[in-house]
C-alpha cells in the first residue's frame, strides 16, 4: 500500500492510495487507486478495470496509521477478488 501526501489549506493531508496485491501462482492481481481529494477511484483486477466515485474526503496525514481499514471501493473489490475462483 502506499499514499500519496499533499499541502493542503495550511496542513498535510493524505490525497491519495493505492493498494494492490497479487497471487501469482495463478497469475491473479488487484489495484485499487483511490483520489480521497476528488472521489474517484479506479480497480483494475486481472486485467478488468471499473471506475467510480465516492463522496470526497479530507484525512489529515496526522491521523494517519498504517492499521487504518481500506476505502470502501478497495475493501469490496478485495473481498471479491479473494473470493473468484
Amino acid at each position: 500500500m502506499s499514499i500519496g501526501v499533499a499541502w493542503r489549506d495550511g496542513a498535510f493531508v493524505v490525497a491519495g492510495l493505492t493498494y494492490s496485491t497479487s497471487d501469482r501462482t495463478v497469475g491473479r492481481s488487484l489495484v485499487c487507486d483511490v483520489n480521497f481529494r476528488t472521489g474517484g477511484w479506479t480497480v483494475t483486477a486481472d486485467g478488468a478495470v471499473e471506475r467510480g466515485t465516492t463522496p470526497p474526503a479530507r484525512l489529515a496525514f496526522a491521523d494517519w496509521h498504517d492499521t487504518r481499514e481500506l476505502p470502501p471501493p478497495c475493501k469490496g473489490a478485495v473481498q471479491s477478488w479473494q473470493a473468484a475462483p
